[in-house]
């Protein structure tokens, strides 16, 4: 058993048969407690790992959103070339832009598994009090930007859900998410009438955001309603009623 393992690019490079990859698409620089069981007979001439990794501090870069986690803590099963993140949470931290020094953060908890020479991963997600900004929403692949572009929104919302990524398809990463809305504000690019108070909950996939509920106020008065936004990530158009 090690203790206070503090990983860095060629401690991760040099793990046998994963490390490139996990370096790669993760960037781990984390302090940890390992316990290694080696595994090998003459059956099985090549020796396989198992691990089960304690994480106490440090962060995680993940490859296709390019938002840095801290204060990473959890436990974390390897067995071969699979990863079983039994418990793990972490720190996001979303900047305000435009000049401004002015930073939120968010508790983020995520479980699920990957699997590594496959190059995909089943995760579920939890994301409490996330603050809306332009940075935030531009750095998430293929609905960040259509989202900023046809509402602007800012506030804070929760994000529960489940999280598919396959390296090997395109788009890599899909998504199935309910986003419960908190004192959120958008100014649609048509019409450009402004809505502030925004409350309720959505539901948002590879190619759509669904709401039966929404309420806000705009121009003095309380509105309420359904809505749905298409950005048509393969069509390349975007509509929204």
């Amino acid at each position: 058993k090690l203790h206070d393992v503090r990983t860095d690019e060629a401690l991760v490079r040099a793990v046998p048969s994963v490390g490139e990859q996990v370096w790669d698409t993760l960037r781990p620089e984390l302090t940890l407690d390992a316990t290694v069981s080696l595994r090998s007979s003459p059956d099985e001439p090549e020796a396989t790992y198992a691990t089960v990794l304690d994480i106490h501090g440090g962060r995680v870069r993940l490859r296709d959103v390019p938002l840095p986690l801290e204060h990473v803590t959890g436990a974390v099963r390897t067995s071969g070339q699979t990863v079983d993140i039994e418990r793990l949470q972490a720190r996001l931290r979303t900047e305000h832009g435009s000049g401004s020094d002015a930073s939120a953060t968010s508790l983020l908890s995520a479980t699920g598994t990957v699997d590594l020479p496959a190059e995909r991963a089943d995760l579920y997600v939890a994301v409490d009090d996330l603050l809306l900004t332009r940075n935030l929403l531009e750095a998430l692949p293929e609905v960040g930007k259509s989202v900023w572009e046809s509402f602007q929104p800012r506030g804070v919302v929760s994000v529960t859900g489940k999280l598919y990524y396959d390296g090997k398809r395109k788009p890599r990463l899909r998504y199935f998410l309910d986003v419960s809305l908190k004192d959120v504000s958008v100014l649609p690019a048509a019409p450009p009438l402004p809505v502030r108070a925004l409350a309720g909950d959505l539901l948002v996939s590879g190619d759509r955001i669904l709401s039966n509920r929404l309420s806000g106020v705009t121009c003095g008065g309380a509105i309420s309603g359904s809505a749905i936004l298409y950005y048509g990530v393969d069509q390349g158009a975007k509509s929204y009623g």
